[in-house]
């Protein structure tokens, strides 16, 4: 493919491609990291929620079940 090119050349194409490839590599491992915070991010934000959920259903519960006691003639 590169019967044309002389060795200096040769290498000199080989050098871009490898900075390239360093360039890429990097960029990928960054894009990775935001990935991976943003992914945790969401995580920790859906398990809030949850949780927030649970504690308001538990204290509606406690709330009501005096009512419900009274209306069963407990």
């Amino acid at each position: 493919a590169f019967g044309h090119l002389d060795a200096g050349a040769l290498s000199e194409h080989h050098r871009q491609l490898r900075e390239k490839l360093e360039l890429f590599k990097d960029r990928t491992v960054e894009a990775k990291q935001r990935y991976d915070k943003t992914l945790r991010e969401l995580r920790n934000e859906k398990q809030r929620q949850r949780n927030r959920r649970i504690r308001e259903n538990l204290e509606r519960y406690k709330n009501e079940q005096p009512v419900i006691r009274q209306l069963a003639g407990k």
